[in-house]
């Protein structure tokens, strides 16, 4: 009896499992068909940190799609993507300069992913006197700049989500990390950067932080253009889907206060 009662359920799990299998292999004769081109500019922290794995890998599962990667100044990012040399951008800002980059573009087709939120953090060597500050703000920089004759360098970000205090005296703004090692060690600088990047690229050597207050919030997030007309449309929005999975998995979705 036990058995003819369970006839009815083995049948609906075969059949499911067969519905499954069948899913499974026409979605992966649809991956093996995406073929396409995609051209990605980046000014990220997530330019060496995350973008080249997401794209290799994302090209084993896609074998006849081809992605060119090229790293941009920031200040030039958004009009590249404005004026269509580019599928994508990497970007890296404050959020107040992306929200009004996009109004004052007015592209309705401009679409934002989020990726994840940050935070300034000003990084110098741990025995640097103003390392002994939970925090920093615009005040506290300003009295110590007349004192000693601080110099301020920019890592990985625009120069918009600073305060005005530090745009004349910046010495450096550059992706370029060990330059910004280099300038810390010598004492010559302290420099403004995301949490992120102080987490991956500068705690490991020894550097410390500490929270600057007065900084805009970061975003660093996809931008796009959200053509249904493109024939890259299709391989574009597999691509973003793709690579906010893989991101979440790397460094989670939390947001900074």
């Amino acid at each position: 009896p036990q058995g003819q009662l369970f006839i009815p359920y083995a049948k609906m799990i075969l059949q499911q499992y067969q519905n499954a299998k069948q899913e499974l292999q026409k979605f992966q004769q649809q991956e093996l068909q995406l073929a396409g081109n995609l051209s990605i500019f980046s000014a990220s922290i997530f330019s060496d940190l995350f973008l080249p794995g997401a794209v290799g890998t994302f090209m084993q599962f896609h074998p006849n799609v081809a992605i060119k990667i090229i790293e941009a100044h920031s200040s030039e990012l958004l009009s590249y993507l404005f004026h269509g040399y580019c599928d994508l951008v990497l970007y890296s800002a404050g959020v107040p300069y992306i929200q009004s980059a996009l109004k004052q573009n007015e592209s309705e087709d401009i679409k934002v992913l989020s990726l994840i939120e940050d935070s300034m953090v000003l990084c110098a060597r741990p025995d640097h006197p103003l390392m002994k500050y939970k925090s920093v703000d615009n005040t506290i920089l300003e009295k110590y700049a007349q004192k000693s004759q601080l110099h301020y360098s920019l890592y990985q970000i625009t120069p918009i989500v600073m305060p005005d205090l530090i745009y004349a005296q910046a010495v450096s703004m550059s992706s370029n990390a060990d330059l910004h090692k280099t300038l810390m060690l010598e004492g010559l600088s302290v420099t403004y950067m995301p949490k992120l990047a102080y987490i991956h690229k500068f705690q490991k050597d020894g550097f410390a932080c500490i929270p600057m207050t007065t900084a805009y919030p970061i975003a660093h997030c996809l931008l796009y253009r959200d053509n249904p007309n493109n024939e890259n449309n299709i391989l574009l929005k597999r691509f973003l889907e793709f690579t906010q999975k893989q991101f979440q998995q790397k460094f989670g979705t939390h947001t900074e206060k």
